[in-house]
C-alpha cells in the first residue's frame, strides 16, 4: 500500500501510527491464528494456521519490523529519530570516515554531531552486517536448491555484491593518484596495514578451551526401575541411606493387577469344584475341557504373579540410595521401565565424556594427565583422564547427555516402538563420538553425584578463525546437501 502521502502530516506521532499500522494488522492476524491453532486439534487446520502464523507473525518481525531493511520498521525508525534517508546518511558517514582515514581528508564533514553521528555509525555497521548475512544465506540456499547451477549463481552473487564496492574503491584510489600522489601512497600503505591486521585476525592461531560434555557415572550403581505399572504407595528409604541386598525400598499398588489375580484365583477354584463334579459323574469330555481351561488360567496367573511381586521394590545389592527428589514419587503413577532410584555401591564414581571428532586430537594428548571437571554451577574439580576409546561410535553412553533429556548431544531414534525398554537401545548419536573415562579426585566424590551432567576441560585447541569458519561452513554445506538429496 502506497502511504507516501502520510509525510504531509504535520504531527510526527500521526506518521508513526501510519507506518506501524500494517505491522499491527499483520501481528493481530498472527495472534488470532495462534489462538485458533491452540483451540483446534484437526491436523490440516493446524497446518494452515501455522503457515499463517509464520507468514503474518515471524516474517513481519524479521523483515517488515526490521529497521535494517527499507520496510515499515526502517521508515518508523527514521521518522522517530528525525533523520531522513537514514540508510544513505549512514553510508555517507562511513564513506567520510574511510576517506579521512585513508586519504587524510578533513573537509566535507558530517552535519550530524554527538549521539546522532554515533547512531549513524552504529546503524551503518549493523546494516552492512545484516546485508552480508542475507547475501550469504541466499547464496547457500541457491547452491543447495539448484545444485551445480546454484553454485554458479551463488558465485555470481558474491562477485556482484563484493566486486562493485571493491571496484569503486580501486577507481577512487587511482583518481587520487593523478590528483595527489601523497594521498595515493598513504592510502596504499594504510590499506596494506589494514589487510595485515585482518589477515592476522583470520589466520593466526587462537587458543580456546576444549570442553567436552560428560556425565558422572558410578560403575557399581544399579538403576532400579519399575517392573510393572502402578502407584507408589510407600517409600521406606531416603536419599543417602545405606541399604543391604533385598531390603525393601518402596511399595507400589496396582488395583487392576490385584483384581485380575483375585479373579484368576477365583476362576481356578471354580474350575476345581466343577472338575470334582465332572469326576463324580464320570464325564470325560467335561474333565478334558476343564483341564485345558485350568492350564490356560494357571499360565496366565504365572505370567501375572511376577509383576505383582515386583510391586515391592527391593535393593539389588548393598549400597547407598541416590535420589534427591525421592519423596515426590509418593502417590505418583509410574510406568513399567521408569527409573525409580539408584543404589550406589562402594566403588568410586567416574566421569564419562563424549568427544566429537574435531576434539579427539586434543583429548588424546591429555591421556594420563590432569583435567578439570565443571558442574552445572561452574564449580571446578580435578580429575585424571585415564583412557580414550580407540574408535568412535554412535552409541549413547548415557541418555542424560541426549538433547531429548536436556543434554547437549543431538540424537536420533532408530525405532519408534513404544515398548522398547526406556528407549535406550533405540537412541543413537547423529555423529560418531569418542568416549573418555575420567577418574575424579577423592574430594570431588561427595559433590559429584551419579547422573550429574558435567563439562570436562581437556586443554586448548590452537586453530585460526578462518579454519574454524571454513570447517563450520563445510559441515553446514554437507548437511544441507544431505537434507536436499532425496
Amino acid at each position: 500500500v502506497d502511504v507516501s502521502s502520510c509525510w504531509r502530516l504535520s504531527r510526527r506521532s500521526s506518521r508513526l501510527y501510519v507506518s506501524a499500522a500494517g505491522m499491527y494488522v499483520e501481528l493481530l492476524v498472527a495472534a488470532c491464528a495462534m489462538f485458533l491453532w491452540l483451540m483446534t486439534d484437526e491436523i490440516t487446520t493446524r497446518f494452515y494456521l501455522a503457515n499463517v502464523i509464520v507468514a503474518a507473525g515471524v516474517s513481519t518481525l524479521l523483515f517488515n519490523a526490521n529497521p535494517l531493511m527499507r520496510f515499515d520498521g526502517y521508515y518508523l525508525l527514521s521518522d522517530a529519530i528525525g533523520i531522513s534517508n537514514l540508510q544513505t546518511e549512514s553510508q555517507l558517514e562511513w564513506k567520510r570516515i574511510r576517506r579521512r582515514f585513508f586519504y587524510g581528508e578533513r573537509s566535507g564533514g558530517s552535519h550530524y554531531r554527538g549521539m546522532r553521528r554515533a547512531f549513524l555509525i552504529v546503524y551503518g555497521s549493523a546494516a552492512a552486517i545484516w546485508r552480508a548475512l542475507i547475501c550469504l544465506v541466499l547464496c547457500v540456499s541457491a547452491a543447495v536448491m539448484f545444485s551445480g547451477a546454484g553454485i554458479a549463481i551463488a558465485l555470481l552473487g558474491v562477485v556482484a555484491w563484493v566486486g562493485r564496492p571493491i571496484a569503486s574503491i580501486i577507481s577512487e584510489c587511482f583518481e587520487n593518484r593523478s590528483i595527489d600522489s601523497i594521498r595515493f601512497f598513504r592510502s596504499v600503505v594504510l590499506s596494506f596495514i589494514a589487510m595485515g591486521f585482518v589477515a592476522a585476525a583470520l589466520f593466526l592461531p587462537v587458543a580456546t578451551h576444549v570442553k567436552i560434555a560428560g556425565v558422572v557415572r558410578d560403575p557399581s550403581a544399579a538403576i532400579v526401575r519399575a517392573s510393572a505399572d502402578g502407584f507408589v504407595s510407600q517409600i521406606h528409604v531416603h536419599d543417602g541411606q545405606a541399604v543391604v541386598a533385598g531390603q525393601t525400598l518402596m511399595t507400589m499398588t496396582n488395583r487392576t493387577l490385584e483384581q485380575e489375580i483375585r479373579q484368576l484365583t477365583f476362576s481356578l477354584q471354580e474350575i476345581a469344584v466343577m472338575d470334582r463334579i465332572a469326576t463324580d459323574r464320570h464325564d470325560a469330555s467335561a474333565e478334558s475341557s476343564l483341564e485345558q481351561d485350568r492350564i490356560a488360567l494357571e499360565r496366565k496367573l504365572e505370567h501375572i504373579r511376577p509383576k505383582a511381586k515386583a510391586l515391592t521394590i527391593v535393593a539389588p545389592h548393598p549400597g547407598t540410595v541416590a535420589r534427591r527428589d525421592l519423596s515426590i514419587l509418593r502417590g505418583q503413577f509410574v510406568r513399567e521401565g521408569q527409573e525409580l532410584v539408584r543404589v550406589v555401591g562402594s566403588a568410586s564414581p567416574e566421569v564419562i565424556g563424549v568427544a566429537h571428532q574435531d576434539q579427539i586430537t586434543v583429548a588424546r594428548e591429555m591421556t594420563g594427565r590432569r583435567v578439570r571437571v565443571f558442574d552445572a554451577r561452574s564449580h571446578c574439580y580435578n580429575g585424571l583422564l585415564r583412557s580414550v576409546d580407540p574408535r568412535a561410535s554412535n552409541e549413547l553412553p548415557d541418555r542424560s547427555l541426549s538433547a531429548s533429556f536436556g543434554g547437549p548431544l543431538e540424537v536420533t531414534k532408530e525405532s519408534t516402538e513404544a515398548d522398547v525398554e526406556n528407549n535406550e537401545s533405540s537412541i543413537r548419536l547423529i555423529d560418531p563420538h569418542f568416549v573418555l573415562h575420567v577418574e575424579i579426585a577423592d574430594q570431588a566424590v561427595a559433590q559429584l553425584k551419579s547422573g550429574m551432567r558435567v563439562r570436562i576441560d581437556v586443554g586448548h585447541r590452537y586453530e585460526s578463525l578462518w579454519r574454524r569458519a571454513t570447517m563450520a561452513f563445510r559441515l553446514f554445506w554437507q548437511q544441507s546437501m544431505m537434507d536436499a538429496d532425496p
